[in-house]
């Protein structure tokens, strides 16, 4: 029996399976959107291209929506393709936040975020400065891409402990 299913996406990638992204599910005359993130954007675009087509989705909003003006008024767009897998919560935050002020987003309200306090203390400084300054180096390229107030406020904290790190 000939598959008569076939991905729209396929392409997309270029051959890689496990592709961190960003995506959204658009309702295209409102503009309102689910933002969403994943680790592997070829089963999620996927997936989420079946449940359109049977007007099922989890979530409620969206789900009454796609009831009322059918799979055809909605699309899948890839927001961002993201190198970094942890990079996803903030990335997903940027995408949400513009949606919500823009046309609206499908998505629940996120908690905000929480703030981390890095502490350097003498056993570190003698022991691990090196590899705290190799993943602060990390951080700051994974960021390269984040709004310029996160960018900042980051930025201040990785100078604020490179300074305790190198007195």
């Amino acid at each position: 029996m000939e598959n008569t299913h076939s991905n729209p996406f396929e392409g997309l990638l270029d051959g890689r399976r496990m592709q961190p992204a960003i995506y959204a599910v658009e309702h295209v005359s409102s503009g309102k959107r689910l933002v969403c993130s994943t680790r592997c954007l070829s089963k999620r675009l996927w997936d989420q291209r079946h449940r359109l087509e049977r007007r099922e989705h989890p979530n409620q909003d969206l789900d009454a929506d796609l009831k009322a003006d059918g799979s055809e008024a909605f699309r899948i767009l890839v927001l961002e393709l993201v190198i970094d897998h942890r990079a996803l919560p903030l990335r997903k935050r940027f995408y949400l936040e513009r949606a919500q002020t823009a046309a609206g987003a499908y998505n629940a309200p996120e908690p905000p975020a929480r703030k981390t306090v890095i502490v350097a203390s003498d056993a570190l400084r003698r022991n691990g400065a090196q590899e705290v300054l190799n993943r602060l180096d990390q951080l700051q390229r994974i960021l390269a891409d984040s709004p310029t107030e996160q960018i900042a406020r980051v930025n201040a904290l990785i100078d604020e402990v490179r300074v305790r790190l190198h007195p």
